[in-house]
C-alpha cells in the first residue's frame, strides 16, 4: 500500500513537471509566433527583422529585471536550505537524545527490576542458622521483627544484636550486590554524555524505585550490629577496614 501511494505521488510530480514545461515552451513559441506574424516595419529604411530587433530592444529593461528576480530566488532558495539543513541537523541531535534516554530508560528499569527481585527474594534467619529452612523470613517481615524487638526496650538489645549479626552476611551481600548496580548504572550514565538535568533525574528514578526496605535493613545492621573485637592488632584493624567499606557502600547508596 505504501509503495503504491509512492509511486502514485512520483507520477504526479512527474505530470506536474511536464506540463509547467509545456506550458512554458508554448508561451514562448505563441510569443515569437506572435513577433513574427504581426510586427512589421513602418520605416522604409529598416527591414522588418531589424523592425522586430528594435521592438525586443524595448523589453530589455523587463528582461534584465526577471534576470535579477530569478538570481534573488535562487540566493533565497540557497539560505531556505541553508536553514533547513540547519533545523534537520538539530532534529537529528534531538532524535538522537530521545533515542539515548529512551534506551538509558529501558536499561534503568531492567536494573530496578533486578535488584528489587533480588531484594525480594533474599530470606533472613529470625533466630540462628541451625534452625529449619522454614524459618526464613522476607525483608519485610525480619524488619517488622526488628521493629517489635526495638519497641520493647534496651533489654531487648541484645536479642536485636543476635538476630542481625547472624543475618550479617545475608545483608553485606546485598548491600554488596545493589552498591555493584548502582555503580555500573551511574558509569553507564557518564558515559552517556546526558545533559546534567537528565543525568540526575535518571539517578532520581533508580533509587527512588528501589524497595525502601532495603535502606531500612541497612540501618538496622549499621545501629545495631556488634563490632568486631579482638586482642589481635591486626584482625581488630582488618575488621575495622572491612566496616569502613561498607559503611562507605551504605553512604553511596543514601547519597546516589
Amino acid at each position: 500500500m505504501s509503495n503504491k501511494k509512492k509511486n502514485y505521488s512520483t507520477l504526479k510530480e512527474f505530470v506536474l513537471g511536464l506540463m509547467i514545461f509545456l506550458l512554458v515552451l508554448s508561451l514562448w513559441y505563441y510569443s515569437w509566433t506572435y513577433i513574427d506574424h504581426n510586427i512589421f516595419s513602418s520605416d522604409l529604411n529598416l527591414t522588418d527583422t531589424e523592425s522586430r530587433g528594435l521592438f525586443g530592444d524595448k523589453f530589455g529593461a523587463v528582461n534584465a529585471l526577471f534576470s535579477a528576480l530569478a538570481f534573488a530566488g535562487i540566493i533565497f532558495t540557497i539560505f531556505l536550505q541553508r536553514k533547513e539543513l540547519k533545523l534537520q541537523r538539530q532534529e537529528l541531535v534531538e532524535t538522537r537524545s530521545e533515542f539515548k534516554i529512551n534506551r538509558l530508560t529501558n536499561i534503568l528499569f531492567r536494573q530496578i527490576e533486578l535488584i528489587n527481585n533480588r531484594i525480594s527474594e533474599s530470606r533472613f534467619y529470625k533466630s540462628n542458622v541451625n534452625e529449619i529452612i522454614t524459618d526464613q523470613y522476607s525483608i519485610e517481615k525480619i524488619i517488622s521483627v526488628f521493629e517489635v524487638i526495638e519497641r520493647l526496650g534496651e533489654k531487648n538489645k541484645k536479642d536485636l544484636n543476635h538476630k542481625i549479626n547472624i543475618n550479617s552476611p545475608k545483608i553485606i551481600g546485598l548491600l554488596t550486590s545493589v552498591h555493584f548496580s548502582f555503580q555500573s548504572f551511574e558509569k553507564l550514565l557518564n558515559q552517556s554524555g546526558l545533559e546534567k538535568q537528565e543525568f540526575e533525574q535518571l539517578k532520581s528514578l533508580l533509587k527512588e524505585n528501589i524497595n525502601p526496605s532495603l535502606f531500612s535493613l541497612l540501618n538496622y545492621r549499621f545501629q545495631y550490629a556488634e563490632n568486631i573485637s579482638s586482642d589481635d592488632a591486626d584482625i581488630q584493624e582488618i575488621a575495622e577496614g572491612v566496616k569502613q567499606i561498607e559503611l562507605s557502600k551504605m553512604k553511596y547508596l543514601l547519597e546516589f
